[in-house]
């Protein structure tokens, strides 16, 4: 089975999105298999990389089962 990813980062004042994806997650009769979620602030030190905008980052790993799948990711981009 092939599968889809979908990556973006989350505003810390736009916590809301977080349910708001698993409310797509529901509609679309759709989950993820593999889920990585990392805070990211504005530290910066030389040892470590940065994130150029404070938020959670996701990954988000789907099985690929067609056009509803698809249409999920469209619906996460939004």
């Amino acid at each position: 089975m092939k599968s889809c990813q979908h990556q973006t980062i989350i505003l810390f004042d736009k916590k809301e999105a977080v349910s708001e994806m698993f409310s797509q997650f529901k509609i679309f009769n759709s989950c993820s298999f593999f889920a990585v979620m990392k805070p990211f602030g504005n530290e910066t030190t030389p040892e470590l990389l940065f994130f150029p905008i404070e938020g959670m980052t996701t990954v988000l790993d789907f099985p690929n089962k067609g056009s509803s799948d698809l249409e999920l990711l469209d619906e996460l981009d939004k």
